[in-house]
Parts: C-alpha cells; sequence; structure tokens
C-alpha cells in the first residue's frame, strides 16, 4: 500500500509537531510507500521510502503559492498513493477531499481538539473515517470517530530511568505557554508547598513556549509573578524543546504537575506517565489511569489543594502509569489501527 499523509510541519526539532516524525518513521515500516504533503519542512531523518514535498512555508511562499503546490502535488501524484490520511487539518480536506472521493481512495482525518470548526463540519461529511485520541478529544457527533489512544512511542520514555527520591522536590509542567495551561496556579502552588514544608527545597521547571502574542504576554505574567513571589530562583523557563528535550526532562524531574483547563486528554501527560513518573492533573480526561492509581487528581483552581496533593505523595516509579499507557496510548498499536483501516 502507497500511503498520502497530509500535515502542517515535518520537523523533529520542532516542540509542538516534533513527535509526528517518529509516526512517519514508524508508519513507513508497515507500508511500500509515503508521501507527505506538508505546509513546512525542517530537520527530518526518514527512511527511503517517505517522499516529503512541502508547501513551501519554510521559504516564505505566499498563500496563492500553498494552493497552487497542494492540488500540483495533489494531481500528480494522484496514480502514486493508494489512500489518504490528514494529520489535523480539515482545511486541506475541504480544499482537496473532494477529488480524493471521487478518485474512490478512502479518506481519513486524525483530529484531536475540543474546537469544532466550520471547515471540521465540512470535513467531516466528505471523510471515510475520523481518528481520534480519547472520546473527549473530537466533540463533532459522528459516526465515522474511531478512538485510536493517543499514540506514545512507550520504547522511547520507558528507556527514561527510574525516579530518584531526595531532599528537593523537582516538579515539571510541559506544554505551550498558554492561559489555558495554568500555569499561575502551579507557580502558586510551589509558594504554597514553601509554606507547608519550609525545610523543603522545591523546584519547578516548566517546559513549553508561546506561541501567540497572549501567549507572549502570559509568558511575562509568569516571569513576573514567580519574581513578586520570590520564586526566581526555583522556578525555571526552559522554552520550547524538541522530543529528546522532553525526556531529557522527564528524566531529571520527579512529578508531572498539569492543571490545563481544557479538559481535553493531554499527549505530556500520557509521555509522563510512560516514563514513570508520577501525574498530578486536574483534568477530568483521565478517569481509568486516575482508578488505577497513575494519576493523582487536584481541584481545578485550587493551589492549595495541588500543594496538598503535590506534598502527600511519596516520590516513587509510577508504574501503573507505564502499565496504562502501554495498553491505552501504545504508539504500535494505534498505528496497527490506522494500517488495518486502510487495509
Amino acid at each position: 500500500m502507497k500511503l498520502l499523509i497530509v500535515t502542517q510541519k515535518v520537523d523533529w526539532t520542532d516542540s509542538d509537531l516534533g513527535f509526528f516524525h517518529n509516526w512517519l518513521i514508524k508508519i513507513a515500516q508497515r507500508v511500500e510507500w509515503v508521501y507527505v504533503i506538508c505546509l513546512q519542512k525542517g530537520a527530518s531523518a526518514l527512511p527511503h521510502n517517505v517522499t516529503v514535498l512541502s508547501l513551501g512555508k519554510e521559504e516564505g511562499a505566499s498563500t496563492f503559492k500553498y494552493l497552487t503546490r497542494l492540488y500540483r502535488y495533489t494531481w500528480r501524484l494522484r496514480k502514486e498513493y493508494d489512500h489518504v490520511w490528514v494529520h489535523m487539518n480539515p482545511e486541506y480536506v475541504v480544499l482537496v477531499g473532494w477529488l480524493w472521493r471521487a478518485w474512490h481512495k478512502k479518506v481519513a482525518l486524525w483530529y484531536l481538539h475540543k474546537s469544532i470548526t466550520p471547515s471540521l463540519r465540512i470535513a467531516e461529511k466528505i471523510v471515510n473515517r475520523i481518528f481520534t485520541a480519547s472520546v473527549e478529544s473530537f466533540r463533532l457527533p459522528s459516526k465515522k470517530v474511531q478512538v485510536t489512544g493517543h499514540g506514545i512511542d512507550v520504547f522511547e520514555f520507558e528507556k527514561i530511568p527510574v525516579v530518584v527520591a531526595d531532599s528537593e522536590l523537582k516538579l515539571v509542567s510541559i506544554g505551550r505557554i498558554s492561559a489555558s495551561k495554568d500555569h499561575k496556579l502551579i507557580i502558586t502552588a510551589v509558594a504554597e508547598l514553601q509554606k507547608i514544608r519550609p525545610d523543603r527545597k522545591v523546584f519547578l521547571e516548566i517546559v513549553g513556549a508561546p506561541i501567540t502574542a497572549a501567549d507572549q504576554k502570559y509568558l511575562g505574567v509568569l516571569q513576573d509573578y514567580s519574581k513578586e513571589l520570590h520564586l526566581d530562583q526555583m522556578v525555571t523557563f526552559v522554552g520550547g524543546v524538541d522530543q529528546a528535550g522532553v525526556v531529557a526532562s522527564l528524566a531529571r524531574n520527579q512529578i508531572m504537575v498539569h492543571a490545563s483547563v481544557t479538559g481535553s486528554m493531554d499527549k505530556v501527560v500520557l509521555e509522563a506517565l510512560a516514563a514513570g513518573r508520577l501525574v498530578v492533573s486536574s483534568s477530568a480526561a483521565y478517569p481509568e489511569a486516575v482508578a488505577l492509581g497513575a494519576v493523582h487528581s487536584f481541584i481545578p483552581g485550587d493551589a492549595h489543594n495541588l500543594a496538598q496533593v503535590i506534598d502527600s505523595l511519596v516520590v516513587q516509579n509510577n508504574a501503573a502509569g507505564r502499565v496504562y499507557v502501554k495498553e491505552h496510548h501504545n504508539l504500535e498499536v494505534l498505528i496497527e489501527k490506522i494500517i488495518t483501516y486502510f487495509t
């Protein structure tokens, strides 16, 4: 089988979408050839049977050129690929999906976001199948939805050494710098922890980068807030990192703190579980993991309760978390489900 994949970016160094580079490698192992049309191309090291065609964002191309190239690649390769998988961007389905369906190709969309946009509503009518990570990840009612799990490279995170307990408490929060992630609450909880146990040093590593202008402003608020609470020596803003950087950050910290208010299942939480790290989260998206003791809950918006939950934990390896991810969110299983559908 030859598969066309349409995605936003192919760049293993990207802090947001770098993980998809590994997905392409895994898929290439299962099919004859993979053609990839992406909006932007960066650093890559892909197998010989992967052809990447960029629409040219890295060159500063215009929207007109994006569209011209999209239709040119789609038409030129039409006899070279059997089916199409669009990753996260329903706009591509709206633009080209009618051609794929006219050519009798199966068209699938991968989508996980709380937003229900006009383009998503149209794409849902066009595609044959919609893959998503969890029930909460796709909120438009559709009989075409197939829940696959998130797709975590379990082997990559199992290589992380077991957590080490010492006199210092090392916390990490990973993800885009955004008000929706409520980093301010986590910083407040660090101050609360210092009040609960003044004899223990607490450190917080915030890993992630702002994307929008509003995110950049929020980063400044967080930096000022940590100074205001006299925590600037305890709170470190690492910035955006690639997938290797995520692995390294989890390796040097003990507890992952997640305060997102979106209600969706975040990949970084599952990566922390796969790494054997304790996770404290306010999200209701992990009921099975909570029941297993793999994720520890705190009251949303309550920094004092967050501090109490963290303080109650015994720093140790999270074996239940690793089992949960391996059984429910394994990348190998996800790829198998997608390939099985197309074949």
